[in-house]
């Protein structure tokens, strides 16, 4: 029995070991002055250190979130010293909201040479938001995909305007089969697993999604790529333990004990789960680079669901239709 334990807990050591092996960092260190980037969901996580790296780069950083942005962006302008970091309220699971936001910021900027879709959330097991609408895929999804058709006249000033949008490993763990079922709850045999489920469509959804809008903007010099920053420790685990019905003791002890103590032994810091984003948006070598999904900071593999055209044209065109986008907002 002695021996069993030590051959887990080498085994375990040296899958550590390869995660770290594989790890890649964003190597470029150009200049952003000038530059205007937008980031949605700055607040925490991910896309606070996004923010902080571009704001050291001298860009002029806009955060968007429903959680304070303003404060997110003084805590920026304080850890960076760059004056030129701004936060705006948006709420992704109101198509309102992300209108209003796209008024107030044509109002105040002339041009995006950035723009991140960072926002994510998870946790609400099919339930609809107000817009009739899938809450998670809404946010996860059709809240950015509505963003971006809205800020695209700005998009099209810059030089060359560069889009990602965060995507998940998760997305290799949907139950979609058809574009039909965007707004649709995930139907699962096991009630536990569908936040997950829920999750994964969304995030599948954000690269089908990409892989067409980045054949309709390379005619505007613009690219479109998604990643997956890998396993970070943010409190997104602990919304997802939290969505999980009727949780027993055993559930809370094993969650705690084991997926917790799993996520921390393997998972990356925020910074270093920021680095595929930082690297898509500011790395020379993926200046005309467009339509891929990216994993430790280098191209990889899709699902392979969105690895079929006409599931990706489906999806974008029912989305266009959820989002309510108009003969004008659409990209010709």
């Amino acid at each position: 029995m002695f021996h069993i334990y030590v051959f887990i807990a080498v085994a375990l050591l040296l899958i550590k070991l390869y995660l770290f092996y594989i790890r890649r960092s964003c190597k470029s260190h150009r200049c952003l002055i000038g530059k205007t980037a937008l980031i949605t969901g700055g607040y925490s996580g991910i896309g606070f250190a996004t923010a902080v790296d571009l704001a050291k780069r001298g860009c002029k950083v806009i955060i968007a979130d429903i959680m304070n942005p303003m404060e997110s962006a003084e805590r920026v302008k304080h850890l960076t010293g760059n004056p030129n970091v701004y936060g705006l309220p948006i709420d992704l699971s109101s198509l309102k909201s992300v209108r209003k936001f796209s008024k107030i910021l044509h109002n105040i900027e002339e041009k995006i040479d950035i723009l991140i879709n960072n926002a994510g959330a998870c946790g609400f097991n099919g339930q609809f938001t107000n817009d009739e609408l899938q809450k998670t895929m809404q946010i996860n999804h059709l809240g950015g995909f509505l963003l971006i058709h809205l800020v695209l006249d700005m998009l099209k000033k810059a030089e060359k305007a560069r889009i990602v949008s965060v995507s998940s490993i998760y997305s290799f763990l949907h139950n979609m089969k058809s574009h039909n079922e965007i707004n649709k709850p995930p139907s699962t045999f096991d009630k536990k697993l569908t936040t997950i489920v829920d999750y994964g469509n969304s995030k599948l959804c954000v690269i089908a999604a990409c892989n067409v809008m980045s054949k309709k903007l390379v005619k505007y010099n613009i690219t479109c790529n998604t990643l997956c920053p890998g396993l970070v420790w943010t409190s997104i685990h602990y919304d997802s333990f939290k969505a999980i019905p009727n949780k027993s003791v055993i559930d809370k002890f094993l969650f705690f004990t084991f997926y917790l103590s799993w996520i921390w032994f393997y998972s990356k810091t925020v910074m270093q789960g920021a680095q595929t984003s930082i690297n898509c948006v500011v790395s020379e070598k993926l200046d005309s680079v467009t339509g891929q999904f990216f994993r430790n900071c280098e191209p990889s593999r899709q699902p392979r669901l969105v690895q079929d055209p006409d599931f990706c044209q489906n999806v974008y065109k029912e989305s266009e239709v959820l989002c309510g986008l108009t003969s004008d907002e659409k990209i010709s």
